[in-house]
């Protein structure tokens, strides 16, 4: 190859890039970490119940009873509920109040009976409860409410301030708020709590009450009250998703520990800047059977989102459409069978509106999997297909992932092939539509004293990245990648490539694909803690694209929720991770940070006339290892690569030549591989200057197209960062 041509395209790029340095547009905006503010959500279930979610609780109301239990996390060994329901009130003489109707609005809960209205107002927090009075019953006493309370939370003495707390020593409880009496002029009085037995009584002094004007109410709040373990994260296994224009959204799902013997799965949309939440807080999974392993992924052409969740022996699956609500539940995998560890895919798959979940069948010890078609409410779910059969009786197969984004009906999926007592391999299998496999099932880590494991994947339906740990006598715990390309009906794996430095320790990868760059997310061992941090790499080699990049190192779990919005439009490389912070002195503190790769700005022009698309991937100032890759051109063709600083555009034939030959570089690279690919180097120096300069880029090989005697691939403008 003809270096000193690069030195000569470099130099005249500099000598534009001086001349306008005034004018060269800067990097992107430093994106910063956003602690997702507090929500909250009320929605009905399909029993007519009233189900009610905030930072550290959630709450049911049916038939004048509330039920309060607030997230304890595994301090708890099971849920702690309080529940409470209007019994009786009076003044003098104490009568049992009538029956209630219940009424509802967006985030407020009325029980409504002729002695009084009850209302509930759903905050993050807790819930407000107040007790309206439009008429006082008879006597001059005390005017009180008397609840009837049930729960294994034990009162406390009354604090200074009149609040109670109802608790479990050493693991928490609910703090009922002091009672305050306001009248209809604004007049306020300081109220009491009394507990016996089961009677929690609200009282406010007949003083007040008899110069009071109508309506009168007496307002107390029900908050958790939660002690926070410095180790121990109750909001764990963020899961993100994206959906694009006229939406502009991320979901985040996660797993809620309500108790060490019982999970739930929630919900919330943000807008694309984070700039506040999308709507109410989502209970997807709320009952006293727990639910884990919660996964979600967007079908733009549904406009839509998909979630599914392990809960018992069962994968279940839900639809949540743009604007919160969702479908009734799917069972994706029901039966006497035990089945775990799902996965999903979807985000396109060539504009289908489907999406497709895969899980291990431990019963049968195989890989199943079924596609979801999203155009039907609630969703359908076509017939299960076995993907992976247990190999033999010394073998176990687990694990498996599939590739989220995919704007082609074609897909990865990798698994673990578990040798019983030995050790732990990595394989993988690329389908298409109808679950027909392309190529063979393939190795891709792991084998007689290396165990490979927690593999992620991310992809574009044609080149995938898998990022995963190797377990080694001697090195210990790696993070490693490879690529997995296909072309002319061929799918070939390039060598892995060790992504963890000297000394340290990567953990629980997470992949997201963002066109000319690949993230990876992880957690590096800090202590007892972890900090959080994203790789950038070259989708096509698994080479640095930047230095790593620490989203958090003030103390995490070992979860990480990555997402590019990349493939939706409008087009965008930008993507958000969520992690959990631990330590902190709140529940619900999902954090998130939007994240805008460094890997260069590109255009996919027109112009091809034959096969091959060109990538440029991670178009930085300095990136020693940068080339413009040729993918799924013409097998075995010689091939040429054309580089200008100027901008074409000449019709020939039916061809349109992008650069400017003339101004250029137009080199010979050789012949192209049996998948059509080809690749050309182009080292970029480390010179400043050269951010914001643009460069157009094209491969040429024989054919009758242009000039007789050429065809052309697709063109393409990028800009170095």
């Amino acid at each position: 190859m003809h270096h000193p041509l690069h030195v000569g395209l470099f130099t005249l790029l500099l000598g534009a890039a001086l001349l306008a340095q005034d004018a060269a547009p800067g990097g992107p905006p430093v994106q910063r970490p956003s602690n997702l503010a507090a929500s909250c959500g009320l929605q009905q279930q399909a029993d007519g119940t009233l189900l009610a979610v905030g930072t550290a609780y959630k709450a049911t109301f049916a038939a004048g009873h509330l039920v309060f239990t607030p997230a304890l996390g595994a301090l708890a060994a099971h849920d702690l509920p309080l529940s409470l329901a209007v019994t009786h009130v009076g003044r003098n003489d104490l009568q049992e109040v009538g029956p209630a109707r219940t009424e509802h609005g967006e985030l407020l809960v009325e029980f409504v009976r002729d002695e009084l209205t009850e209302r509930c107002e759903v905050r993050p927090e807790g819930i407000k409860q107040s007790f309206v009075f439009t008429q006082l019953p008879p006597g001059g006493g005390d005017l009180v409410v008397r609840t009837r309370c049930l729960s294994e939370l034990r009162p406390e003495r009354a604090h200074s301030d009149g609040a109670l707390a109802f608790t479990l020593p050493g693991v928490g409880g609910v703090t009922i708020g002091q009672v305050v009496g306001i009248d209809a002029r604004g007049r306020r009085a300081i109220g009491s709590l009394r507990c016996d037995g089961d009677a929690l009584d609200f009282v406010l002094p007949a003083e007040f009450v008899a110069q009071a004007a109508l309506p009168l109410v007496v307002d107390p709040l029900l908050a958790p009250l939660v002690f926070v373990s410095a180790t121990l994260e109750d909001d764990t296994e963020p899961f993100v998703a994206h959906l694009g224009s006229p939406f502009d959204q991320y979901m985040i799902v996660w797993k809620r520990a309500m108790s060490a013997s019982n999970s739930d799965i929630l919900a919330q949309r943000w807008f694309d800047n984070l700039s506040g939440n999308a709507g109410s807080l989502i209970s997807i999974e709320a009952s006293a059977v727990s639910a884990d392993s919660p996964r979600v992924v967007s079908t733009p052409a549904n406009t839509s989102w998909f979630v599914c969740w392990r809960q018992s022996n069962d994968i279940l699956g839900v639809k949540i459409f743009n604007n919160g609500t969702q479908s009734s539940v799917v069972t994706l995998a029901g039966g006497p069978d035990v089945q775990t560890e799902p996965d999903l895919g979807g985000d396109g798959f060539g504009g289908q509106a489907i999406a497709i979940a895969v899980w291990r069948n431990q019963t049968t010890d195989s890989i199943e999997a079924r596609s979801i078609n999203m155009t039907t409410n609630p969703p359908t779910a076509a017939p299960v297909v076995t993907l992976i059969a247990n190999p033999s009786a010394t073998q176990q197969v687990s694990d498996p992932v599939l590739s989220r984004s995919n704007p082609t009906p074609i897909w990865l999926l990798t698994y673990g092939l578990n040798n019983i007592g030995v050790s732990r391999t990595l394989r993988g299998q690329v389908f298409g539509s109808g679950f027909a496999p392309v190529g063979s099932d393939f190795p891709i880590a792991g084998g007689p004293g290396i165990s490979a494991t927690g593999a992620a994947v991310a992809g574009d339906g044609g080149s995938w990245v898998i990022g995963y740990l190797t377990i080694q006598t001697g090195p210990g715990l790696r993070l490693q990648c490879n690529t997995v390309r296909i072309g002319n009906g061929q799918v070939v794996i390039d060598p892995p490539r060790v992504l963890t430095p000297a000394g340290q320790v990567l953990n629980n990868p997470t992949l997201a694909w963002f066109g000319e760059s690949v993230l990876i997310g992880c957690t590096r061992t800090n202590g007892s803690q972890n900090d959080v941090l994203l790789l950038s790499i070259d989708p096509f080699t698994c080479l640095d694209c930047e230095s790593t990049i620490v989203v958090d190192a003030a103390g995490n779990a070992p979860f990480v929720g990555l997402c590019s919005r990349h493939l939706h439009s409008p087009t965008a490389a930008e993507g958000l991770v969520a992690w959990v912070p631990i330590g902190v002195t709140s529940l619900g503190n999902l954090n998130a940070q939007r994240v805008l790769p460094q890997d260069g700005v590109t255009a996919a022009g027109s112009g091809a006339c034959g096969q091959g698309i060109v990538h440029t991937s991670c178009a930085r100032v300095g990136n020693a290892d940068f080339a413009v890759r040729l993918r799924v051109g013409p097998a075995n063709q010689l091939a040429f690569a054309v580089v200008s600083t100027g901008v074409l555009n000449f019709a020939c034939g039916p061809c349109v030549v992008v650069p400017d030959f003339s101004i250029g570089v137009v080199d010979f690279v050789g012949a192209t591989s049996p998948l059509g690919d080809a690749a050309y180097a182009l080292a970029i120096p480390a010179n400043p200057a050269l951010a914001g300069q643009s460069l157009a880029t094209q491969f040429a090989y024989f054919g009758t197209s242009c000039l007789g005697s050429f065809q052309l691939s697709q063109g393409r403008v990028f800009t170095i960062e």
